[in-house]
């Protein structure tokens, strides 16, 4: 049934379900960019000094239509809002992809506002191995057009100033996403963008981020959804003190059919022994 939806500085005809199979749908692309800005920090917690691991993390959309999300309950007694896809297509008109996620309101000390959650996920894997040693506790993304990719055609579809409802947390509606050629970043150490690395033993380890991980939200393509970082751990005083991290390796997917960046082969393929074959799943 055809549900008719605007909000502040977007708006929408009546929009239908998606069919996989619409040929007409301008859909995005997600591309993941490598975690940068690697750094450990000292954190003092109750049981003594904790290490965190942090990176900056981005997400960008590459491909020739928005990632719209419109996120609704039916009453504040919700904790939560159900989240939508909203796909535009050629000519006017749009379908939707109902229940792609769910949308929380976190605050945290700097900001708060309508959080997407598990858009990126972050893992840390053995040099080699199928699963992950540490996974991310992140309370999601405030998707919005925070700068534009300069390799990739680009349209500013998306208010700035009125995505994720910052300190509206009674609202029923909220809208978030990213245009075409733009992309969103999360600094190191801030909302969950670190690991706690405190009881990890030496060794070599494969920072892995990938975006729609589930692969609810339709894109033209998932090969680009993952990048990684080849990194050395070590601890010269002891695991009390704090650990020494070297860079070795980075991966980010090719850009418009090109291969994929990874500069040092060898280690690539060192690094991507297992991650692989969870990637064809």
């Amino acid at each position: 049934m055809a549900t008719a939806f605007a909000t502040s500085g977007f708006a929408t005809t009546a929009f239908a379900p998606f069919r996989s199979a619409e040929p007409t749908a301008l859909l995005p692309d997600l591309y993941q960019r490598a975690p940068y800005d690697l750094a450990i920090v000292s954190s003092p917690e109750p049981d003594g000094m904790h290490f965190r691991l942090g990176f900056a993390s981005a997400v960008e959309n590459v491909g020739s239509g928005p990632l719209l999300i419109v996120g609704h309950r039916s009453s504040t007694g919700e904790a939560a809002m159900r989240a939508d896809q909203i796909v535009r297509l050629r000519g006017g008109g749009t379908r939707s992809v109902p229940d792609v996620g769910v949308l929380r309101y976190a605050v945290s000390e700097t900001h708060e506002h309508w959080h997407l959650e598990r858009l990126d996920r972050y893992e840390l894997r053995p040099v080699g191995a199928v699963s992950a040693l540490l996974e991310d506790r992140k309370t999601g993304f405030c998707l919005g057009d925070r700068y534009r990719v300069p390799w990739a055609p680009s349209v500013a579809l998306l208010p700035r100033k009125t995505l994720c409802g910052p300190g509206e947390p009674e609202l029923l509606r909220v809208v978030e996403g990213l245009s075409p050629g733009y992309g969103d970043v999360y600094p190191a150490n801030i909302e969950g963008q670190y690991l706690d690395v405190t009881r990890v033993p030496a060794g070599d380890y494969v920072l892995i981020n990938r975006v729609n991980e589930d692969r609810a939200l339709v894109e033209t393509q998932y090969r680009n959804d993952v990048a990684w970082v080849l990194v050395s751990l070590s601890w010269p005083d002891g695991q009390r003190s704090q650990p020494s991290l070297t860079i070795l390796d980075s991966c980010e997917p090719g850009r418009s059919g090109q291969r994929a960046r990874c500069p040092f082969p060898a280690a690539a393929r060192t690094a991507s022994r297992g991650l692989l074959k969870v990637e064809r799943r």
